[in-house]
This record gives C-alpha cells, sequence and structure tokens, in this order.
C-alpha cells in the first residue's frame, strides 16, 4: 500500500499522514456500534491499518436509526468518503451479491451499491449471468466478475461473522438456512405445555 501510495504521489509528511500538492490525505469512515458483532471495532482495526500506511481516517459514529438512511442515497448526495457496514445474502447465492452490490442499476436508494460501482464491462457480464440457464456457463462469468471486483475492488469485506441461536427446548420447527439464518423464528412455533 505505501509503494502504491508513493506512486501516486502521495508522500509521507512530517505528521506522519500523507501529503500531496499541500493537501493532507484524509478520508471519513461512516460506521456505527451495536448494529453487528464488533462493527465499531472493525471500523478501528481499519483506522489503525489506513494510519499505518500514512492516511488519516477520521471515524463518524452515527447512530443506528440514522445510519441506514443516510448511507441509502443516490450517488449525488453521498457524503462519505467510505463506510463500514454489514450485509447479508439471503439467497446464499452469488447472483443477489452481484446484482445488489456491484451492477450500477442498484445504485442506493433502491438497491445496495453504495460504493457506486459503474463499470459498463462488468455490468454486461452481470446481465449476461443472468440471462444464462446454464449453471456451469453461469459460473464462468461468475469468476470473470468476481476477478474483475478483487481488482478493483470497490468494496473490501473484511468479516464474515458466526451467529449464534438459542432457543428454549419447547420452541419447534427452527429453520436455520445458511446466510439467512438471521430470522429463524419465521418458522417457528411454541409448543404448549
Amino acid at each position: 500500500a505505501k509503494k502504491l501510495l508513493d506512486e501516486a504521489g502521495w508522500k509521507m509528511g512530517p505528521s506522519g499522514v500523507r501529503e500531496k500538492d499541500g493537501k493532507k490525505l484524509t478520508v471519513d469512515m461512516w460506521t456505527r456500534k451495536g448494529s453487528t458483532p464488533g462493527d465499531y471495532e472493525i471500523s478501528e482495526l481499519v483506522q489503525g491499518m489506513l494510519k499505518a500506511v500514512g492516511v488519516d481516517c477520521k471515524l463518524t459514529l452515527l447512530e443506528p436509526a440514522t445510519f441506514n438512511p443516510r448511507v441509502s442515497v443516490a450517488p449525488e448526495k453521498s457524503e462519505y468518503d467510505m463506510v463500514s457496514m454489514g450485509f447479508n445474502a439471503p439467497t446464499g447465492n452469488v447472483d443477489y451479491v452481484l446484482n445488489m452490490l456491484y451492477s450500477s442499476k442498484a445504485f442506493p436508494p433502491r438497491y445496495y451499491n453504495r460504493a457506486y460501482m459503474a463499470n459498463p464491462d462488468v455490468d454486461q457480464l452481470i446481465e449476461k449471468a443472468n440471462n444464462t440457464k446454464k449453471r456451469d456457463e453461469q459460473n464462468k462469468l461468475y469468476a470473470q466478475i468476481l476477478k474483475r471486483m478483487h481488482e478493483e475492488a470497490p468494496l473490501i469485506q473484511l468479516v464474515d461473522l458466526t451467529q449464534a441461536v438459542a432457543f428454549r427446548d419447547n420452541v419447534r420447527g427452527i429453520y436455520l438456512n445458511g446466510p439467512a439464518n438471521n430470522y429463524p423464528a419465521q418458522f417457528a412455533w411454541k409448543e404448549k405445555k
């Protein structure tokens, strides 16, 4: 990271923050606390990693009730440089993630492309995958898209949380569906004693 910043003209300043043309390299990362386990602590970790390479990262802590409305805006209304948040793919399928996070049709407030990724080539590959019926052909397209996402890094997925679900012994019908296990009570009932 240091080498890339040097090559881009961001040289280390006397305060330990990189500078270019007299301007310090400062970013504002919006975060919240308590919405998902470790959300604020992860933001602090990223802040420390950025500091280590000379980027001044300011954390803006938003209340959970105002967080989603403030980050779910059209690109021209966006106020953040970076945002730390969680994402759950309820289908468990890659097509959901690609269509919701990486398609230019998925800009907020409609969907979740909060990085405002807009790449016509990627959009074309996503559409082609959406309209392909054979799974092996889809997988080849998904591999091309994911390779591009790795190279461009509009989002950086840091962790995958493990969730614990507890219930009483008189609750029946709990159905845990992989990534969508946030809502196990949708199929549950309490047995009368």
